[in-house]
């Protein structure tokens, strides 16, 4: 009688990290807000009433400034993701293959 070959384990099933709710909102409102902002900010450009609207100036810089830091917090959430997506699957494949059976002879 011939032996079968052993069938070899199949790969671990990575969980999938998922991102916090938050980051959708943040990626919808951040290009209206920096839209907004610059737009808020540049009709104090042509305005010399109220010494150039300096209200209008610090509302529009707020506003964009809001922008950028939805942008980062979105960036920097996606790249941690990522990151530890990667480590993930790293440490399972190196769990499979200190798990899977030696099948050369020493």
């Amino acid at each position: 009688m011939t032996h079968a070959p052993t069938p070899e384990q199949a790969a671990p099933t990575i969980p999938r990290i998922l991102l916090p709710g938050i980051v959708p909102v943040l990626a919808f409102a951040s290009p209206i807000l920096l839209l907004f902002g610059w737009m808020i900010f540049g009709g104090t450009t042509s305005r010399r009433f109220f010494e150039g609207a300096p209200f209008q100036a610090t509302l529009g810089v707020v506003v964009f400034l809001t922008g950028v830091g939805a942008l980062l917090a979105v960036l920097v959430l996606v790249g941690i993701r990522t990151m530890l997506q990667q480590q993930l699957a790293l440490a399972a494949r190196i769990g499979h293959d200190r798990q899977a059976p030696r099948t050369d002879a020493r």
